[in-house]
């Protein structure tokens, strides 16, 4: 059995980021690899089991990062999958990081963000600041994805 997993960066200190490596730790034990697909990494580990695949993305602007992020991302998870074996090999995807992967794990808080954020904008009375956290192009991306991923997921 192999694991696919997803992060945009591989480091300890909080987030997703931290999630993905505990996640990583744990489970590198009991199969027989797991790949961590990311486009920056932080923490190294010490496990010959977990490998890291550094990819590039478009990092400015916020949108481009994005929408980078779950193409490149999706791509190169579903080769591996494929690489490693259809059947034997599953794909984690965190949030928005991949289009529709076996497993998510979700444990992104960006609805209350941008709810709180609307909230915040509607009670300082600036309404084109209101506006723009309501229309925000990349916080709409990532909450359709987000649907996206919970609607044909498998296993959350």
């Amino acid at each position: 059995m192999n694991i696919i997993l997803s992060a945009d960066k591989i480091s300890k200190q909080g987030g997703i980021s931290r999630v993905v490596c505990e996640i990583a730790e744990r489970i590198s034990k009991e199969v027989d690899s797991v790949h961590i697909v990311c486009h920056e990494e932080i923490y190294k580990f010490s496990n010959k089991n977990i490998i890291i695949h550094k990819l590039p993305i478009i990092m400015k602007p916020k949108f481009f990062e994005i929408l980078s992020t779950v193409i490149v991302f999706t791509i190169y998870s579903n080769y591996l999958k494929y690489k490693l074996g259809w059947n034997d090999t599953l794909i984690n995807g965190q949030g928005a990081h991949v289009l529709f992967p076996d497993i998510v794990t979700m444990h992104s808080c960006h609805w209350e963000a941008v709810k709180t954020a609307r909230k915040n904008a509607l009670n300082d009375k600036r309404y084109g600041y209101w506006l723009f956290k309501t229309f925000q192009p990349w916080s709409l991306l990532v909450l359709l994805i987000e649907r996206l991923n919970f609607l044909k997921v498998k296993y959350a």
